[in-house]
Formats: C-alpha cells, structure tokens, sequence
C-alpha cells in the first residue's frame, strides 16, 4: 500500500493558504473590488464632456422607462425612478463596466408585478433587498460559474416568453380597455377577449401614433453618430431620445384635450409622490388590511421567487457587460458584487428590484461614454426630476407608455435565433421552444427553471456516458482487445464503465484485454472503487493491464489495496486499429422475442428449470421466510403501522418478483430505511398515506424503467448513499431507545427528537425491558458467531448451527415470545410490553386509497400528494437504489439489468398497493440469507410467500405475545451492522472532499431529515460534478521552432455550454500575457461535442483575436465545423487539417 508523505502534504496546504491569503488581501483585490479606486485617478478632462453628454441621454430614457416599468410591476411611477437612482449612484463605485447602466427592466418589474397586485408594494422593496444578499452572497463565493448553465436557448425561449407576456399585460392600456390587464399571459388575452368591446378610441390612435413614431425615430438615426455634421448630430440626438419625446409629445395632447374639453378622454398615470425617497429599513414585516405578515411569511409568498429574480438579474447584467465590452474581458464576479450592493442600497431607499438595462446601456455606448462617471450626470437628473418635475409627469397618458413598452418588447425578441436553432440544433429549438411554453402557461419563474432542469439532466446525460471506445486491435502475436477511458471519468460514470468492460469481457473469454488510461485527467472514489473491483472479477478469466495510467490516479487505486499492482503497464500508445460492432434497428431490437424474455424473466428460466434445484430452492425459502416474518413485522412498527401490514408487503411483493425479478438472489419486502422514511405520515395522518405512498412510488419506479431513465440513479455517489444509510441507520436505532428500555413519552420522527425523548425520560426506565432487548442483541451476535465457518453441506451438527444461525432472528424472537408468555401467564404480570393483537387472514384487495377521511377532515387525491410532498420522488429513488444495489452485490461479476428492476420493484410496489401493502424494495439481510441457502432460481420466493401465507391465515394469534423490546434489539442490532465503517477510513484516507460530502449528507440526514439530506448530498455533489463539466481541460502552449512560435489551444473532448465563457476566458487570458504577433492555432482533434451556444461563442472569440492575430482551426471534425461556419461563414478559411500545429508555421508570414 502506498505511504502517503504527511509533511509534503502540509507544507503544499500551507503554501496554498499563504498564496490563497496574499491574493485576497492584495492591493489589487481591492482595487478589483472598488473599481473607482482604479479608474477616478486616471481620469482625465476630455473626458468630461462625452460622460455628461452620454449621462443626458440615458436620463432622458430612464426616466420613461422607470415610469413604465413601475407600472408594469403594478407600483407607483416614482419607485421606477428611485429604482434608478440609488442603483446608479451605488454602481458608480462598483460597477466594472463602464458602458452598464443599472435600473428597473421589464423582466424583472413583470416578475415583481403579481406579489404588488396580490400584496403591496412593501413586496417588492423586500425581494430587491433578498435578490441584492442573494446576488452579493454569490459574488463573494465566486459562484459566478453557476450562471453559465443557464444556455442561450433556455435565456431565448425565456426573454421571448417575458417578452410577450409583458406586452400581453399592456393591451388592456393600450386600447383603454375595462377589467384587470392579467398576471399570466392566458389571463392578460382572456381579459383582452372578455373586454373588446369596451375599446375606447383615443387611446388606441394615441398608442398606435406612439408605436409609428418610435419605429420612424430609431429609422430616422440610422447611419448618424455624434461626430457627424450638425443635421447628422440632431437626428443621431432625437433618435437616441426617442422614448422620452413620445411621451412629452403623449403629455402635450393630453394636456390640450384636458384643458379644451374640460374631460380627460385619456387615461393618465396621475399624481406622482415628489421629493426623494424615505430612507430607511427594508419592510421586514407589514400590514395588509387586518393581517400582518412577518418577515418569514412574506419570504414563504415570495417563494421560489427569491433565488429565481437574483439569478434573472445576474443573467441580465452579465449578458449587457459582454455585449458591450468590445472584446475585453468581464470580471463576472464583481458584476455580481456590484449588482447586488445596487439592491441591497436601493431597498433602504424604496426601489424595486433593479438589473443591467440593455437599451440604456446601448444608448450610453453609442453616445461615447468614457467612464462610470456618466452614471452621475444620469443620478443628478433623476434628482432633478424627483425633485421638480413630477408634477408634470400627472399628464403622461398610459397609452403612451403601452406603445412604448409593446414596441421595446417586439425589439427585445431575437427573432433570426428561432430559425439558426431549428437549421443546427433541433435539440436546443425544442428546449428553447419548451422554455417559452412553460413561462407563457406556467410562469416564468417555472419556465426558467424548468428550462435550465431540462438542460442540466441532457448535460449530466452525457456526463453520465462518456466516450469509452472498444477496439479490437490485431497484432501477428494474436489480437487484443483495448477499451480507451475519456478524459473526465465521474461517479456517475462508474455503472457505464463496468457494462462496457463486461461487454468487451463477453466478446471473447481467450482475447486480453487492455484498459488505456492515456486520456484520463480526473477520477473520484467511486470509479476507481467500481475499476478495481471489475478487474479483480475479470482477472480469474482474462489477461488484463491498466495502460498509461497517470501517478496520482495509479496511487488512487492501489490505496484500494486489491493485490492489482503488476497489472499498471506504460507502453507507447497504438494507432487506433478500429473493430466496432453495429447495433440493430431499434424497432427490430424492441420487439424482438430476446425483449419479452428480458421484460417476463419467468419466460426465461422456468423452461430451464430442474428437479434438483427444487430442494434448494425451498430450503433457501423456508430461510428466508422465517426472517422475513420478524423483519415484515419489526418494520411495521417502525413505520407506525399494524404488525400486519409488513406481512402483507412481503406476500405481495414476493409473488410479483418471482415473476418480473431479474436477478434470482434478490428478495424484496419492507426495509428499515423506507419504513423510516413512511413513519411520519402514517404517525400524523393514517396508514392510507403509507399504501398511497407505495402506490406512487411504484408508478414512479415503473415510469423510470419504461423510459430507460436508470441512469439518473447513477447521480447518487456512493459517500452520498454511505452518508445516507448511516444516518437512516442511527434514526432508526435511535427511534427504538423508547422500546429498548420500555420508556414513556414518544419513539420520535426524527434523530434529534428521539434522542430528547430518551433524555428527558431516562427516569422511566423498566428494568424487564432493557434486560430482554440487551438479552436479544448479545444472542443475535452469538448466533451470528455460532455459524461462521458452517455450511449447508457440511455434516448434520454443523447443519444445524448454519441453519440455526440463519434463523437467529425468527429464534430470539420466539424466545421473547415464550419469555413473555411465561411472565403474563404463569406469573401473571405486565412486565413486558407486546405488540398485541394483529389482523388475520390475507390482506382486504382493491384500489388504493385515493382520499381519505381522518377525524372530520376528508383529504382528496392532490391534498395527500401534497402532504407527501417530495417524498413521492425520494422514496421511489431510495427504493430503486437499495434494489440494484443489492443485485449488484449478489450478482457475482454478472451484469445486472437495472431497467428491469426498476420495472420489477415498481410493479411490486403497485400491485402491492392493492393489498394494502407499505412500500417496498429489496432486502439485503434477506437477500444475502437467500443467496448463503444455495438458491438457483426465483422460484426459492414462492416458498417464502407460502409461509407469510400460513402465518397470516393460521398463526397471528400466537404473535400477540412477540415483545417490543426483542424488536428493538433485532432492528438495532440491524442497524449497526448496516454502517459500513470501512467507507469512512478509506475516503478520509483518499478522498477528503469525498469524505466531506458523505459527513454533509449524514449532517443533514440526521438533523433535517432523510429525504432532505439526501437531496442535499445529490444536488452538493451534482454542482461538483457540473463545475468540472463547466470547466473542462483547455491546454494553451506555446511551441517554438526555428520557422516561428505557434500559441496551440487544445480543447477538450466536450466543450457544453457552460463550459463556453471559461473557454473564452482561458483563450484570452492566454493571448494578453503573451506577444499579440503569435499566431493562434486552436486545435479541436479531441473536440468529439460541441453545442450551439459554445459554437456561438467560439467563434465570437475567434472574431475578436482575428482582429489582432492570426488564427486557425485545427483538426475540428466536419459536423463541428459546418456548425461553426454557420455563425461565421467568413471564416471557412480558418478551418485547416493536418498530422500537428508545427506543418501549419509556413502558412503563416516569416516575419511573424
């Protein structure tokens, strides 16, 4: 076993501090963190002029656009304004683009809107304050990255969706129609339908005069800049002030008609509050009519509001500051910081929710601003007009401010975007397209996330199923077989590695096989566990070697100290001598006989079947069912239930594996951790929760197989799963302290509220109890001792302590049974707490419980699901994980076929559900029980099921006097050899961010909840997974010959969306260390994946070096090419082929 050297490990970790510390702590940090710092000493006097003339401009929209947009959020006009003065001052000391103006947009007011109308405005001061902490937070973890995942079809098929839905909500002011203008975008035409007829004609001439005139204003600028003549420089100045003359000239009208005809035929904003806002505490509670709400209660209203806003603010920014930063760089992280200090100020003084504003950022570009001090000009206008001018704004007519918003919306939709989509990525058209569906009907906080779900599962796909190629390569010595790893080999790779190995092992049992590690950059715990373990079964029948596998990763896999170290070889890397197998037709491969014998396993092996494995068969059953009964009713209780109802998960379930079971070892049944997790609901509500739950989970589970959805299991790592077992393993055995000393008071729902209960009342110990259950624990290990080193085959003595070992829960149970009896009987005392009287006879079939009626409440079908709440998805998940982990482990190097168990357990669980089963999965006590008994087929279930069978019908009455306290001692005992303590030593030995993430899933396990921690470990470790994808290997060298330096850029295998701004961050980071003369070869050998949004961005950034260096693509394959010439056709050129970067140094100029 390697030593690992503990002092080089220190000093590197000291080392990294010092550099971790200098780094924060420098000048430049803060000069980074305060860009005024940086920018304001270098200011110079010719810059005044263009920041003062740039800030008028942007004024002059501003502040019809914070008008408008107060509006569109169902606010006063004024807090648009404040919006866009506290931001604005705030950002001039934060901000680190100087072309960025910040304020309330469209998108953001839309989103805030709902929660004004239904609430007040204290709402949406309080989501500017959360989105500004969540955005700051964000900012200083530099989890800036986390907004890359968000591609542009999901951002396209959202802004096009806000976009409609905001012009949607202005029909109603833009016809002056009656009724509500709408929350949703159905609701906004349903209004406009319902209320037609009530179109009054002054305001849709005045906003159709508005739209006309904005449209012949921008025209009227085009092909004008500030620096031509004097007629050039006024269309340039009117057309750039567009927004703001429409609605001067929609106040003239309106004020003429005013005065005139002594009416006001056109709706007007009205008053507007004058004076600066009220500085002061964001509203952390408030008052609407009789009700307050409390800090915690208006954040449950806000919902998932408040992480989505931030996230669509961040976006927003982020995207402006890149629009606009002419090639250079964007220090996203300050962004953030910047944006999130602007609402965090700004809801200490009543603004709204504020982001970048895209058309108030273009019209400060192209007026010329030089540096942030534009943003006081725009600041100090702002003022004025707060100050001075509001009254005047009484006479803005809504119909004005209508034509302006639906004008801007039809600007803001990238109509050419549907069409590149469609013509290169039918996948991202389809994911844009759902993305715009789903905020349009649902919302678009929904449609966002749903979008962004969507993407991430299609990422975490490929993540799932990395390039392993499979080569026959033929030598004169014979053939060997070389299966070449991928560069990044995840967790959630290991189940794909292990099938593909076992593929190339079944091909031919004579050929050797070479695993080539050459590729390979970064592996964790769980593939290297799942490599070696794959190797130690295949080394009985083949020759193998583990090729060209780096230090670091050899060092990984002998800590597993599996005896493999002469199997690691270094060898010159072969051509690729390629021998592929092709796949039949999918509908051919569907329907074909080897499917259903693949979906009916029964069809398969009962043909087979022998008389010899008959007694096998039925000595593994009776095994099995005389451990199944007192685990089918020790679960029962755990999960609050009738002694019963663990027995009926048993009978059930039994008969539908042997049916559907793939894997013949396998038992399923009840299981402490599903028992744990069900408990709560049955304890709160009723056992119609418990037979709903394994109803849905079984749907769930059947779903999952018929889609081939089993890889998403793959996600869950093992120290997620370890952290989760072990914390289920200490709740369970921590609820059971109250049956273990026969203590008063509740057993507890939770780890932590059942180790209060033992303390507060230790005082109520019963001394019978404690002795019987510490009695059963010293026996069950006995026992357990007794048969080590026993077979089945072994003489009669030793026979019978196998047998007797094996049964040993079924023996200190009816040991407690006998125990107990005595004493109420014979001694006739109540010394012993039992389980009482449980139902006889088979389970009462037919539906499950789709409503229920608890007291005098009646709950329907969707008031259960709701109370299950996100049960109904983590139960299904743990069960499907239990079962194939099980199989896996009893499988004996086989290959196990995970989508017919997630069929098998899931019908299982649904056909249980109609004999009032709870849910179930497979047991591995069980399973290992059947598989020591020398079962051979599943037919050993039918045994099992026929004694549940006997002892539902004819023996339930005798388990009346089975006590609580051997139950508590068998599942604790259970419990305690369910931890696997081996796992915590060896990845704090070998993987500490491993290890951590395993005592993060515990954590929260123990003290939140099973459910909830195991969602914490999966998406804790789904944001490690997806920050590697986000950013992948991007080598930059410099080669240098005697014909000229070449800088080379070597992609990676997958370069995905996410990965597209690290790629252009890496490029020119490279590019401005070194000479601007070298020419840049960016070689895509490698490059197998390339997606639209990181096609889009490649060829951005080789727009932008083309300007100062000379470029070429390398080695791209031609499907990668043809879409990357799509977004620049100009440069086809650019694209070359050939053997390495150093032929391509003669096509390039000498002197270079």
């Amino acid at each position: 076993m390697t030593v690992v050297d503990q002092d080089a490990v220190n000093k590197v970790t000291l080392r990294k501090t010092k550099q971790c510390l200098q780094k924060t702590c420098s000048v430049e940090t803060v000069k980074k963190r305060i860009p005024i710092i940086n920018w304001l000493p270098k200011y110079k006097a010719e810059y005044f002029i263009q920041d003062v003339i740039a800030g008028i401009t942007v004024a002059l929209t501003a502040i019809p656009q914070g008008i408008a947009y107060a509006v569109i959020a169902g606010l006063p006009p004024e807090y648009g304004l404040y919006a866009s003065l506290t931001a604005g001052l705030v950002y001039v000391f934060f901000g680190s683009c100087h072309n960025v103006t910040v304020g309330p947009t469209a998108i953001v007011a839309t989103m805030t809107g709902k929660y004004v109308a239904d609430y007040s405005a204290d709402f949406a001061v309080l989501t500017a304050f959360l989105s500004g902490i969540f955005i700051f937070t964000m900012g200083i973890l530099n989890l800036g990255f986390l907004v890359e995942f968000i591609s542009m079809p999901v951002i396209s098929g959202f802004t096009t969706a806000a976009a409609l839905q905001i012009a949607a909500s202005q029909l109603k002011a833009y016809f002056g129609l009656d009724g509500s203008s709408g929350s949703y975008f159905l609701e906004s035409v349903q209004n406009f339908v319902t209320h037609i007829n009530s179109a009054r004609l002054w305001e849709i001439v005045l906003s159709s005069a508005t739209v006309v005139m904005l449209i012949l204003l921008k025209k009227m600028g085009q092909g004008c800049k500030r620096t031509d003549g004097f007629v050039k420089q006024m269309r340039w100045f009117l057309s750039l002030s567009r927004n703001a003359i429409v609605v001067i000239i929609g106040m003239i009208i309106a004020y003429i008609l005013n005065v005139t005809l002594h009416t006001e035929p056109l709706l007007l904003i009205g008053d507007i509050g004058s004076g600066l806002p009220k500085f002061g505490v964001p509203p952390f509670s408030t008052v609407i009519g009789n009700q307050t709400y409390s800090f915690k209660e208006m954040v449950e209203v806000l919902g998932v509001q408040s992480a989505v806003i931030p996230i669509i603010a961040i976006l927003e920014t982020i995207a402006i500051a890149k629009a606009f930063a002419v090639g250079g760089r964007i220090d996203a992280t300050q962004e953030m910081i910047a944006v999130g200090l602007c609402n965090i100020f700004g809801s200490f003084g009543q603004s709204m929710p504020i982001t970048g504003s895209f058309t108030r950022t273009a019209l400060n570009h192209v007026s010329g601003v030089k540096t942030p001090a534009g943003g006081l000009t725009n600041v100090f206008i702002l003022f004025v007009a707060l100050t001075s001018l509001t009254s005047a704004f009484y006479y803005i007519p809504k119909a004005s401010l209508a034509g302006l918003i639906i004008t801007a919306m039809f600007f803001m939709i990238d109509y050419e975007v549907f069409g590149k989509l469609w013509r290169n990525g039918i996948k991202d058209f389809v994911l844009m397209l759902v993305t715009m569906l789903i905020s349009l009907f649902v919302g678009l906080e929904y449609g966002i996330i749903a979008g962004i779900v969507l993407e991430a599962l299609s990422l975490l796909y490929y993540v799932a199923r990395p390039s392993l190629e499979v080569n026959r390569v033929r030598y004169e010595k014979g053939d060997v077989m070389v299966l070449t790893l991928s560069e990044n080999m995840s967790y959630c790779a290991a189940e794909h590695l292990r099938r593909k190995i076992l593929d190339a092992a079944a091909v031919s049992t004579n050929t050797p096989i070479i695993i080539d590690g050459t590729n390979l950059r970064r592996v964790d715990y769980t593939v290297t566990y799942n490599l070696m373990n794959i190797i130690k079964d295949l080394d009985a029948t083949h020759q193998i070697l583990l090729m060209n596998f780096n230090l670091g990763l050899k060092k990984l896999c002998l800590n597993m100290d599996l005896g493999l170290e002469s199997k690691f070889v270094t060898a010159a890397k072969e051509p690729k001598n390629v021998f592929r197998r092709k796949a039949k037709k999918w509908v051919r491969k569907t329907c074909s006989v080897e499917v259903v014998k693949k979906r009916l396993p029964i069809i398969a092996w009962l043909p087979k079947y022998r008389s010899e494995y008959f007694i096998q068969d039925v000595i593994a059953g009776i095994t099995v069912g005389l451990t199944a009964i007192p685990q089918g009713i020790a679960y029962a209780v755990i999960a609050g239930l009738s002694p019963e109802y663990g027995l009926y998960a048993s009978l059930t379930s039994g008969v539908i594996y042997v049916i559907f079971g793939s894997c013949y070892n396998v038992t399923v049944g009840p299981t402490a951790i599903l028992a744990a997790m069900t408990a709560k609901y049955v304890v709160d509500y009723s056992a119609d929760f418990a037979i709903l739950t394994a109803f849905l989970s079984g749907v769930f589970m059947f779903i999952m197989g018929i889609l081939n959805l089993g890889f998403l299991v793959e996600f869950i790592s093992m120290p997620v799963i370890s952290g989760f077992t072990t914390a289920a393993a200490l709740q369970i055995a921590a609820a059971q302290l109250k049956s273990f000393f026969g203590l008063s008071g509740s057993s507890g729902n939770y780890f932590a509220e059942s180790v209060k209960n033992f303390v507060f009342n230790i005082g109520t110990i019963q001394l019978w109890e404690t002795v019987l259950s510490s009695a059963t624990i010293v026996m069950l290990i006995l026992l357990k001792k007794m048969g080590e080193g026993c077979k089945r085959t072994d003489g009669f003595f030793k026979q019978m302590r196998w047998f007797i070992s094996l049964s040993r829960n079924a023996v200190v149970v009816v040991i407690g049974m006998i125990i107990a009896y005595v004493i109420r009987e014979v001694f006739e005392r109540d010394s012993l707490a039992v389980i009482g009287d449980i139902g006889s006879g088979l389970p009462k079939f037919g539906l499950p419980p789709f409503s229920t009626v608890i007291g005098e409440q009646t709950y329907s079908f969707i008031d259960m699901v709701k109370v299950l709440g996100v049960q109904c998805v983590v139960i299904p998940f743990v069960a499907i994980l239990e079962t194939i982990a099980i199989a896996k482990a009893f499988a004996e190097g086989g290959r196990i076929d995970a989508t017919q168990e997630m069929i098998a357990v899931g019908l299982c669980n649904i056909v249980g559900s109609f004999g009032q089963s709870m849910p179930i999965t497979g047991s591995f006590t069980r399973t290992a029980l059947n598989h020591v008994s020398g079962v051979k087929t599943p037919a050993g279930g039918v045994t099992k099921v026929l004694l549940l069978f006997i002892a539902l019908t004819y023996l339930t009455s005798k388990f009346y006097y089975i006590p609580k306290a051997s139950l508590a001692g068998l599942i604790i005992t259970a419990m305690f050899s369910m931890i696997d303590y081996q796992m915590f030593a060896n990845l704090w030995k070998n993987s500490i961010k491993e290890f951590m993430l395993m005592l993060k899933t515990l954590s929260f396990c123990l003290f939140y909840g099973l459910e909830y921690g195991i969602i914490a470990g999966i998406l804790i470790e789904a944001c490690m997974l997806l920050y590697n994808v986000a950013r992948p290997t991007v080598e930059v060298n410099v080669q240098k010959s005697e014909k000229g330096d070449l800088m080379v850029v070597t992609l990676s295998e997958n370069v995905s969306y996410c990965a597209a701004e690290h790629l252009r961050q890496r490029i020119m980071k490279a590019t401005s260390l070194d000479n601007t003369n070298i020419p840049i070869i960016v070689d895509g050998a490698n490059l197998k994946k390339l997606d639209y949004t990181a096609a889009y961005n490649l060829m951005a950034i080789i727009k932008d070096l083309d300007k100062t260096h000379q470029i070429l693509l390398l080695n791209f394959d031609p499907e990668i090419k043809k879409l990357c010439v799509y977004m620049e056709t100009r440069f086809e050129s650019k694209f070359v082929y050939a053997a390495s970067p150093q032929e391509l140094t003669d096509i390039f100029p000498k002197d270079v």
